[in-house]
């Protein structure tokens, strides 16, 4: 029998996540100098809804702790009690153990027993208004998960014969299991020795799971990444689910790391592609590869939502009906059509279904569009905390958070940002004594802004830090080989060098940064969406690194070329101009490297038929019709055989129907039903870099 409750007891879990998302907000927007009253009634209030709200529902446990938040904000409210750096301190806290009151009472479970000390530690430090009692770090929860659908996954793991001796501690693991979902397990007991043989050193416990979650399996890898050896593991979905290959399964398919050295990284317990580039066991080119690959399938094996406006629904409802009637106009107009009147009929019925259907892709596409604040609203935490863990006062400032972006846009971009805030308020950021004495103020202002310009969006990480230290940079790139000895590299080449992978001018590795990695999982994850990177910086006034990326990966607009027999598509957001030149306005140099003088700049031209084998059909005339097109900074002119338009195509997978291939991104279907491939200007600029090295 179904429970009538569920439902109102979910849009009750979301709620209450909203209102602790937005205390938290506020806790962190407070000037403690003047604190405003709203916002303590702001506080106040949503203390008030989670609590009230949670003892209807039924979770007393809920309502008791927030009653205690709801009782220290009262006196801070009336004046009273001064509202403190410390204070604030234990109320970001607090509003960490309300998400985590809320992910386990949604589960149905109690909160944990270490969890249930911090509380009480936390709630003493509250009531004693003096000196604070030690307590635990309270970790910040995990997001809330679906409710529970009977999907899940029958386990099968023995545990490995040295576990006790490597100080395995199998019954933690096994508790973070049981936090994914409803967990039953059934010991072997077939495994154990005889008394006789039994070595009270070795291990041979062995157990069959049934893990009844809503989570991907990548969650479930995670728990046994530590104890996970050939075939001592099988996990097998109770319902259809796609498995997330973990980072050093990848990295032992792609890049030859041994499981020995993938054990020892794990065992130092720190993010595993860094420690295997810094032990020199893998090149960081070869990480940013397989977090991408990563990142692809977790994409596709997490299953997400989007809350939809009902503005939104009514919309397309009221669409739906337009596109009913003119449906009916055209039965009607067809019955006809060989009269003059039928013709006309049929006409604009054609017209109004054309742009029915347009605005029917345009509503449809709305409903994936998210506001960036999604991605956003994590940061003011993360930069609080990384600001006291390095002694630096730090304000972060947001624009445009209203702005939408597809949902699978949000989903990516948080790796990327976090790293690039993190690199802002680690190497940007100057100390108070060195910002004073440069004449700036004590706090630095780190600026998120998105915006929506020309069919892009914009988002840029901005701040007032030192800048970047171009001579260091290109002593590095000097150093790494990545700049050929005697050449004067542009601003903006040196720029972008920061994004190579292993690029770091950091002296000392630190558990912030420092390895190389991150600014390439920036670009890899840029690069996937189809976006571009630029970079400015001015030495002593600050960075802005900018992310343009299209609106949506669905439908991109593109500029359809024909090459030899072939159909392409080049995206538009990377086509500057198009022109026709003379075969004496190519030059070649170096042999068969060919390059064109265009406004005083030397731009390389990529002859497409070579590149992509599609001579058969190839207009041999010597006159070159050539696209000028730019991504990464880099630009080249691709020569083609004919411009057949511009228009709208719908992107489809080649690597979920094919496989990769270099220089492509995608496939699309034309009018016609022909396929055409759609160019990955990036990709062609490498392959052709690529070619012109082997050749030399």
């Amino acid at each position: 029998m179904s429970d009538p409750m569920a439902q109102f007891r979910d849009a009750f879990f979301e709620e209450a996540t909203e209102l602790a998302d937005g205390m938290e907000a506020t806790l962190l927007g407070l000037d403690l100098q003047a604190v405003e009253a709203e916002d303590l009634h702001t506080l106040f209030r949503a203390a008030h809804s989670i609590k009230g709200n949670s003892a209807t529902f039924g979770f007393p446990a809920v309502a008791a702790f927030t009653h205690k938040l709801e009782s220290t904000l009262e006196p801070v409210r009336q004046g009273t009690r001064p509202m403190t750096t410390e204070l604030l301190e234990l109320l970001l806290q607090g509003v960490d153990l309300i998400r985590s009151h809320l992910h386990h009472a949604r589960r149905g479970e109690a909160l944990p027993a270490k969890e249930q000390a911090a509380q009480e530690v936390l709630i003493a430090n509250l009531e004693s208004d003096g000196a604070p009692v030690a307590a635990a770090p309270v970790a910040a929860s995990a997001p809330l998960t679906a409710t529970l659908t009977g999907k899940g996954f029958a386990i099968r793991f023995e545990a490995p014969k040295d576990a006790f001796r490597r100080g395995i501690n199998l019954e933690r693991m096994f508790r973070d299991l049981a936090k994914l979902g409803t967990l039953q397990s059934w010991p072997d007991l077939r495994t154990m020795p005889s008394l006789e043989a039994l070595d009270p050193e070795d291990c041979h416990l062995a157990w069959d799971l049934r893990l009844e979650t809503a989570r991907p399996q990548m969650d479930v890898d995670e728990v046994f990444e530590f104890v996970a050896e050939g075939e001592n593991l099988k996990i097998q979905a109770l319902a259809p689910a796609t498995s997330v290959p973990r980072l050093g399964d990848i990295l032992q398919d792609e890049a030859g790391v041994s499981p020995a050295d993938i054990r020892e990284a794990l065992a130092l317990q720190k993010p595993l592609g860094e420690i295997l580039v810094e032990m020199g066991k893998v090149k960081p080119e070869a990480v940013g590869k397989a977090l991408e690959q990563q990142q692809k399938k977790k994409n596709q094996a997490e299953a997400s939502t989007v809350r939809v406006a009902t503005e939104k629904i009514d919309r397309l409802v009221n669409l739906v009906g337009e596109l009913v009637i003119t449906q009916a106009m055209l039965a009607q107009a067809s019955q006809q059509i060989h009269t003059t009147l039928g013709e006309e009929q049929m006409s604009a019925a054609l017209l109004q279904f054309d742009r029915q259907t347009r605005e029917l892709q345009e509503r449809v596409m709305g409903i994936r569009m998210v506001p960036v604040e999604m991605v956003f609203s994590r940061f003011p935490r993360m930069v609080h905390e990384l600001g006291k863990q390095l002694g630096r006062s730090v304000e972060l400032l947001m624009e445009g958070t209203a702005t939408e972006l597809d949902k699978t846009f949000i989903e990516m971009l948080v790796d990327p940002l976090t790293h690039l805030v993190r690199n802002a308020v680690d190497h940007g950021m100057e100390g108070a004594e060195e910002r004073l004495a440069a004449g700036k103020p004590a706090t630095g202002t780190i600026l998120l802004r998105a915006a929506s310009r020309g069919g892009h969006i914009h988002i840029e990480v901005k701040d007032d830090g030192r800048g970047l230290n171009r001579d260091r940079i290109l002593q590095k790139g000097l150093d790494k080989g990545l700049i050929a000895p005697g050449t004067k590299p542009t601003e903006d080449e040196l720029n972008l060098l920061i994004f190579e992978p292993g690029f770091s001018t950091v002296e000392a590795v630190s558990d912030l940064s420092g390895r190389g990695v991150g600014m390439d999982v920036v670009r890899q994850n840029v690069r996937v969406l189809g976006g571009r990177i630029e970079v400015e910086s001015t030495p002593g006034r600050g960075t802005t690194i900018r992310l343009v990326l299209p609106l949506t990966l669905a439908i991109l607009d593109g500029l359809t070329v024909r090459v030899g027999d072939e159909t392409y598509v080049f995206p538009l957001a990377s086509v500057l101009e198009s022109f026709q030149c003379q075969p004496e306005d190519v030059r070649s140099v170096k042999g068969d490297r060919e390059v064109i003088s265009l406004r005083g700049e030397f731009i390389p031209v990529v002859r497409l038929h070579n590149l992509l084998a599609s001579a058969e059909g190839h207009d041999a005339s010597g006159r070159s019709l050539l696209v000028l097109v730019e991504s990464e900074g880099r630009r080249a002119a691709m020569a083609v055989d004919e411009l057949l338009g511009q228009q709208q195509v719908v992107i489809k997978s080649l690597e979920t129907h094919y496989k990769r291939v270099e220089g492509i991104s995608g496939a699309t279907i034309l009018g016609d039903g022909r396929v055409a491939l759609i160019l990955d200007v990036s990709g062609l600029i490498r392959l052709e870099a690529g070619a012109a090295a082997v050749e030399a």
